[in-house]
């Protein structure tokens, strides 16, 4: 998932990040600085290192455009749910369903985006310890 260029300069970020992730009493890290700070690569790099050790990644992108709709960062991980009573759990499930059992490591990148019930599931895989976030503002 790198992005196939060497992350200069990061080492102690991403030592943080290794050091939150085998941390049984962390659950997510945020990433917050100005626009163009690197913290999507950075993110990235985290995510491609924890999927090198056996963790399963997967990495969302929250859009404006895609705030007003439910699950809308999370179309890509979650399978198209139709007239689904409960949407959320319906996610809930297709989320857990995609660690098959091994720890999961979900890159939230401009979480700040996120739309309502996407935020609650990324609350949710979080709260229960059924995902490490990692989340970028």
């Amino acid at each position: 998932m790198g992005s196939g260029s060497a992350l200069v300069g990061r080492e102690r970020e991403l030592e943080r990040l290794a050091q939150a992730l085998a941390d049984e009493r962390c659950r997510c890290c945020v990433l917050r600085g100005p626009a163009g700070t690197g913290k999507t690569r950075l993110a990235q790099e985290c995510l491609a290192r924890a999927e090198a050790r056996g963790f399963t990644g997967r990495r969302v992108l929250a859009t404006a455009s895609a705030r007003s709709v439910p699950l809308g960062a999370m179309a890509a991980l979650v399978p198209p749910l139709g007239s689904e009573v409960n949407p959320l759990g319906a996610a809930l499930r297709a989320l857990r369903a995609e660690a098959a059992g091994s720890p999961l490591v979900l890159v939230v990148d401009d979480a700040q985006w996120l739309d309502e019930t996407s935020a609650a599931l990324v609350h949710q895989v979080v709260a229960d310890g059924e995902a490490f976030g990692v989340l970028t503002v």
